[in-house]
């Protein structure tokens, strides 16, 4: 079922709204378990943060850091037309998108922090898992653009 939202939105904004789509795609086939990151990298896990950033480095989307509900650090990507798209929301289980209309309450829930960064490695080894996690999105659109062609 085709929401009202969603009509509205393919309509006006498509490009937006087929980022999503793609991403939402993304997200299901990604197995961060087998980046293989270097015994070398001292850090934690691949986190939402860093796949969130991987993400708005492939699309081309703004990287926003701060706070769910005022409580939750977190990380989101903002479109050109400023609806939020939530990677790794907290407590649902899919992307979702927002629209950040003033009508829409939902995305004051949203709180940018200019100040807050994420960085669960040093900053060299940061950006080098971020690399790996984008190629591992870029191979995994690779072989979505090769399914669409069959």
């Amino acid at each position: 079922m085709v929401t009202e939202a969603e009509k509205l939105i393919q309509k006006n904004f498509p490009k937006d709204l087929a980022a999503f789509r793609q991403i939402q795609q993304v997200i299901k086939l990604l197995d961060v378990s087998k980046i293989d990151i270097d015994e070398n990298i001292n850090g934690n896990k691949i986190s939402s943060h860093i796949i969130v950033e991987a993400m708005s480095m492939i699309y081309g989307l703004e990287l926003e850091h701060g706070y769910f509900q005022n409580h939750y650090k977190h990380s989101w990507i903002r479109t050109h037309n400023s609806f939020i798209i939530d990677v790794r929301p907290i407590g649902i289980i899919d992307p979702i998108m927002v629209d950040n209309d003033i009508f829409s309450k939902y995305g004051e829930n949203y709180i940018v922090d200019p100040d807050l960064v994420y960085r669960d490695f040093s900053d060299e080894d940061h950006e080098r898992v971020v690399n790996l996690v984008a190629a591992a999105i870029n191979s995994i659109i690779e072989i979505l653009k090769d399914e669409s062609r069959d």
